[in-house]
């Protein structure tokens, strides 16, 4: 637990709050991002609650997904999941917290340099939701691989990092966007850059995963892309998302692309079947997508005005001659 974790179980319990930390072998890491609310609604969202990822200043912070649900079954069904989590375990350890005189400052709010561009939105209508937990069903052919498999016209993956293989097998995730493009799917696959993601001696580096992806897009002509965030460009810290946008389906999740995350973590995800819904998210993949630094020009102006002073002057001699 780091020292900020612990500041923040010192704010909860002394504020009135129980926390338990999690320490029993059922899952590798405790990794969802969600919350629900009076058993009537659901936050479902790929950030920590960070200043990084939930900023106070929307000009700076990751780029993350998240959805609101407001709906009592939906929340009901969240909520059964965080009590069978929240019934501890021998190891598992209620935290009592300290006094508020041991209590650091929070973190600041930072300024940075992104341009907001969306508005939260408010969905009204009857949609389809397919959960998604992990390990429960994050693999189950009816979650998210249904939904790659399914697609007919796009899939838009927007991902924090991609491994390219799992060990020794393939990617399953992945390996279903490629079949997609295999079908005549467009598929689009946007990784982050952050410096630890793009190390290139690193075999699961994202650098790895956009040349496996392009490399067989290029060998078999395929309306399949993968590339990394320009994040200068973007105005972002990272991008942090776990999502996709596949047809008139949405995904929004925790779930991280490695063999990890999938089959061993606590993750949390939902699939929203609204074109509404999908097509807000998709708005927001194409800007990340798109996102390139304006070239400047300078230089081409100044080469402009030499050229033309060369041209000019060249001109002036010949004339003199002539006389």
């Amino acid at each position: 637990i780091t020292k900020s974790e612990l500041q923040a179980v010192d704010m909860l319990t002394n504020a009135g709050a129980e926390v338990r930390i999690l320490k029993s072998p059922r899952y590798r890491f405790f990794h969802e991002k969600y919350a629900v609310a009076d058993n009537s609604s659901v936050l479902i969202t790929t950030e920590n609650w960070k200043n990084d990822s939930i900023p106070e200043i929307n000009t700076h912070g990751n780029r993350g997904w998240g959805i609101i649900l407001e709906n009592s079954s939906v929340a009901g069904y969240y909520n059964r999941i965080f009590f069978d989590d929240w019934t501890m375990r021998t190891e598992d350890e209620k935290m009592t917290g300290s006094t508020p005189t041991q209590q650091t400052s929070p973190e600041g709010a930072m300024y940075g340099t992104y341009i907001p561009k969306f508005q939260a939105k408010r969905f009204y209508g009857t949609f389809n939701i397919t959960p998604v937990l992990a390990p429960d069903t994050s693999l189950d052919n009816r979650t998210l691989l249904e939904m790659i498999k399914s697609a007919k016209e796009y899939v838009y993956v927007e991902q924090f990092y991609i491994y390219p293989k799992w060990g020794n097998s393939k990617n399953l995730y992945l390996e279903a966007a490629i079949e997609a493009a295999r079908r005549g799917v467009e598929v689009k696959i946007l990784l982050d850059s952050y410096y630890y993601n793009i190390e290139v001696d690193d075999p699961k580096s994202n650098v790895h995963t956009v040349e496996y992806v392009n490399g067989i897009a290029k060998n078999e002509g395929l309306a399949l892309e993968a590339k990394l965030i320009d994040l200068d460009a973007a105005g972002l810290v990272k991008l942090h998302t776990k999502g996709v946008v596949a047809d008139n389906k949405t995904l929004v999740s925790s779930i991280n692309w490695n063999e990890n995350s999938p089959t061993y973590n606590r993750e949390i995800g939902i699939i929203i079947d609204s074109p509404e819904v999908a097509n807000y998210f998709k708005e927001v993949f194409l800007q990340d997508w798109h996102a390139k630094k304006a070239t400047d020009l300078g230089w081409v102006w100044w080469v402009v005005i030499i050229l033309c002073a060369i041209i000019c002057a060249v001109y002036a001699h010949g004339r003199r001659r002539k006389k």
